[in-house]
């Protein structure tokens, strides 16, 4: 009976966007994989579930490639040049049979006008699982045998080559314009070509997962797939001449680089071999211990006899009277079980691993938990035999305790930690009046183990500062016993804006730095007209008045007084000032009239005027009759 299974794996740290596969949906949050298969009440029809624990049962990771077991994510290549890394199935798929894969992928951060590249593919292919093709535009499935894939390409590669041909040339701008595209790919004649007509543009790399999904209908041997809303097809037809295939998944980079990952939600797929189980089961046939699963391709041997499988049991023996004569054996197309039976041993001795840190009180009897003897009695401490004289509590290292009863030991180990914790703050120095409170000043506190520790865990004492008085005040903040001083420095400000009044005549010109003289920032440094905030929006230079004109910098204004006088065409000068009309008269003994437009003369001099011209009109008449008596 044929076996599927479904592979779950994420990555262990926040995915951006919302996911749905399955109708299921998560939100920005971190999951691990037990979660993710609950959610979708995922299990193979054999009841073994398939998740980050096993997932290297099932395939193998190449070269630059690095998959985590405890987050669950799958690094195909680091963001540097000349990396190949892929993950391959060790057995091979049955393709008379449906199969699908889900997954996120992630296609790096830069696109090719910075560098970026090459991509990444998923491929099938006619050969030995395991196999890795040329890397690069390659994409690990060049020069396998009847390879057929799909590939997200960042690159575009206008020369090919007698392994890999040239991309299509309708994406040859858009890849220069930053973009990408996607298309399926097969060898022909030992050449890695991209089917014409069938691509598509995608975004280009933005340090963003999307999702693919990569199905296959045995009936009617099509291949389909849906990336980031598109959607392609493809018929393979006659494209294998088998019906086992081998699975890659795969990424490189070249001159270019990018970092390529992907998060596989499920995999769905009927496998050519069917696994080992290995049972661990006590005399009335109950489960005593998790089981293994091995699994590799057809008529691959397995040997199960190892101390790798030969477990230890806490409570248990191993019966070495009913060992099971199929340890091994090769796999084949139907689930095989070997079970091993243990039975009970009554005689334990429990012991447990601490921490603790130099200078802290120790004794062995510390790491003790419990002992019995063979008839399941409870043994005093006092009747073991402990070696501990290699621990030293006063330096740091991992010291080992040995626990012995009645033939049987136990092995406690003793962490002894160097003291990590800290608390680390600066001086500053803030001016009479600034906002201040204590957390300005801190910078990070660590705890014993140099875990980062919040400010809210600290205790501060700021109780002497005083922000309205020049001066040094100590701060002092405490975690753990652990204590640092910052000093706060409040300086008076000695921010000033020196400008001066001025007058001028309509029309004159005049700008605002003219009347200013000068302005110091709050540590009594010179600072530059150009860095003032200046209203002069009332002055008005055609028109008689007082103006006020503020310079302002850093909170301090100054007003400057800009008088503006009026100024007659023939060198007199007067102004209105306090509603009275004051005269100037210009030292000219010209007496012109003012043309049509002019401004007007005022009365007292019309009157000297005309009184003038009658006055000499009177001497000249008066000398004149003089002269005629003589």
């Amino acid at each position: 009976m044929n076996m599927k299974f479904s592979k779950y794996f994420l990555l262990g740290t926040i995915i951006l966007g919302t996911i749905n596969v399955s109708n299921v949906s998560w939100s920005i949050k971190k999951v691990n994989a037990e979660e993710l298969l609950v959610q979708n009440n995922v299990q193979t029809q054999s009841g073994v579930t398939i998740d980050k624990r096993n997932f290297d049962k099932y395939f193998t990771i190449n070269g630059s490639a690095n998959y985590d077991k405890q987050s669950g994510e799958l690094i195909l290549t680091p963001d540097s040049v000349w990396q190949a890394g892929s993950a391959t199935s060790k057995t091979q798929i049955d393709i008379t049979k449906n199969f699908s894969i889900s997954m996120s992928v992630n296609l790096g951060t830069k696109p090719q006008s910075q560098s970026g590249g090459d991509g990444l593919a998923i491929g099938l292919y006619n050969d030995t699982p395991g196999k890795v093709g040329f890397g690069g535009n390659g994409f690990g499935i060049g020069g396998l045998n009847q390879a057929f894939g799909f590939k997200l390409d960042t690159v575009y590669n206008n020369a090919g080559n007698s392994d890999v041909a040239e991309d299509p040339i309708e994406f040859e701008d858009l890849l220069h314009k930053d973009g990408a595209f996607a298309g399926f790919i097969k060898n022909e004649s030992n050449t890695l070509t991209t089917i014409d007509g069938l691509s598509q543009e995608i975004s280009a790399p933005d340090g963003n997962y999307r999702e693919l999904t990569f199905s296959y209908d045995a009936n009617t041997k099509n291949i389909s797939v849906n990336y980031d809303g598109k959607f392609w097809s493809y018929n393979v037809g006659t494209t294998f001449s088998s019906d086992h295939i081998s699975l890659i998944i795969s990424a490189g980079t070249g001159n270019f680089n990018n970092q390529h990952s992907v998060i596989v939600h499920s995999l769905d797929a009927t496998l050519d071999s069917e696994p080992v189980m290995v049972k661990y089961m006590d005399e009335n046939q109950a489960s005593i211990a998790p089981d293994k699963m091995l699994i590799d391709t057809l008529n691959a041997p397995y040997d199960v006899t190892s101390n790798e499988y030969k477990i230890p049991i806490t409570g248990y023996v191993l019966d070495d009277t009913k060992l099971p004569n199929n340890a091994t054996g090769t796999f084949t197309n139907s689930e095989q079980t070997v079970t091993y039976i243990y039975k009970v041993d009554q005689s334990t001795l429990d012991v447990k691993d601490s921490t603790i840190y130099t200078g802290d009180k120790w004794k062995p009897q510390d790491n003790f938990v419990s002992a019995t003897d063979v008839d399941g009695n409870k043994v005093d401490f006092s009747q073991l035999t402990v070696d501990d004289s290699k621990v030293d509590t006063s330096k740091a290292g991992v010291y080992d305790v040995t626990y012995t009863y009645d033939g049987v030991s136990s092995v406690a180990k003793i962490t002894v930690k160097d003291k990590q914790t800290a608390v680390n703050v600066h001086d500053s120095s803030l001016y009479v009046g600034d906002t201040w409170k204590s957390e300005d000043n801190f910078d990070s506190a660590l705890d014993k183990d140099g875990n980062k520790v919040d400010f809210s865990q600290l205790t501060v004492d700021d109780s002497k500062v005083d922000t309205s008085k020049a001066g040094v005040y100590d701060v002092t903040y405490t975690y753990d016993g652990v204590s640092s001083v910052a000093k706060i420095t409040v300086k008076d400000k000695q921010t000033a804006v020196n400008v001066h009044d001025s007058s001028l005549y309509v029309g004159d010109t005049w700008k605002s730095e003219d009347n200013f003289d000068s302005a110091f920032d709050k540590d009594g440094n010179k600072v530059d007209f150009s860095q003032l905030t200046v209203d002069d929006s009332k002055v008005d230079t055609s028109k008689a008045g007082v103006y006020d004109v503020t310079y302002t910098y850093d909170g301090v204004s100054s007003v400057a007084k800009v008088t503006i006088k009026n100024k007659m065409d023939n060198g007199n000068e007067f102004s209105n000032e306090n509603d009275d009309q004051k005269l100037s008269i210009n030292k000219s003994n010209k007496n012109e009239l003012p043309e049509t437009g002019a401004e007007k003369v005022p009365i007292g001099i019309t009157l000297f005027g005309v009184l003038s011209i009658i006055l000499s009109l009177g001497i000249f008449l008066g000398r004149y009759k003089i002269k005629n008596k003589r």
